[in-house]
């Protein structure tokens, strides 16, 4: 390949790493709209930036993602970690797949609330045709993984935390009806246990969840949660078959990032 075929190339990558960077996850009919690359030169590139690890592929929708972190109006910050929670998760998301079976979901914090940045729904056999939405945000109150993270840190934080959230109505504790005292029971009973059960459902209706906390440079980032039908097992028989491995998948996660 001559200097100008190199440099074309190398351009064109670019422009898809810019497009993934301000857009968001992609289909590669996406990107082939916006980009104007036939399908076969885009494939070509993204097979590249995989291979290098600049951009990475959804597990649970397909779509393409940005893996590091451009000039860009967003928080580069948190951006940054999610592309390093999930380059480290993922391979131990697959492995815990076979293992589980149960669709895992991954969580990180961001503002007050939870998102769900990753999910085995789509390879799990028990996936419910329940695709994830990418950057899904929860209540950090009511969710299992919010519970989960809130168990990292100390009291007075969370309370911090409560009394900030107060007047948004969608992140407020007071959102599913749950008193400070009912939270911090919870929160207490994670600590003791590992893991934290779901308080109320928000996206997932006729659930059970439970999460386990993942930490970096012990510090809590995030939450690895597993769901099933209320119907096919009670939350204290399903935790006792699959608690153990859920923490261990995030006690792994959690080694990985250091």
């Amino acid at each position: 390949m001559d200097t100008t075929s190199k440099t074309r190339s190398l351009e064109r990558a670019i422009d898809v790493l810019e497009h993934l960077a301000a857009r968001g996850p992609s289909a590669l009919h996406h990107l082939q709209d916006e980009t104007g690359l036939s399908k076969t030169t885009l494939r070509r590139l993204l097979e590249t930036l995989v291979r290098r690890r600049l951009v990475r592929r959804g597990l649970s929708d397909g779509a393409y993602r940005c893996n590091i972190t451009l000039p860009s109006p967003g928080d580069k910050t948190h951006q940054g970690k999610i592309a390093r929670l999930i380059d480290v998760a993922t391979p131990l998301l697959r492995a815990s797949n076979s293992d589980i079976r149960w669709p895992i979901d991954l969580h990180i914090y961001h503002q007050g609330r939870m998102q769900v940045i990753e999910s085995t729904r789509t390879i799990s056999p028990f996936g419910f045709n329940r695709p994830h939405r990418p950057e899904l945000d929860l209540n950090i109150f009511a969710a299992a993984s919010g519970i989960s993270y809130l168990s990292t840190l100390p009291d007075e934080r969370v309370w911090k935390m409560i009394e900030t959230l107060r007047e948004q109505e969608l992140w407020a504790l007071s959102r599913y009806r749950i008193t400070p005292q009912r939270l911090f029971r919870e929160i207490a009973l994670t600590r003791e246990k590992g893991f934290a059960r779901r308080l109320a459902s928000q996206s997932d209706g006729g659930f059970h969840a439970i999460a386990a906390p993942v930490r970096s440079h012990r510090t809590g980032i995030g939450a690895v949660s597993l769901w099933w039908p209320q119907t096919y097992l009670a939350l204290p028989v399903f935790a006792d078959r699959h608690a153990e491995q859920l923490k261990a998948l995030a006690a792994a996660i959690s080694r990985e990032l250091g």
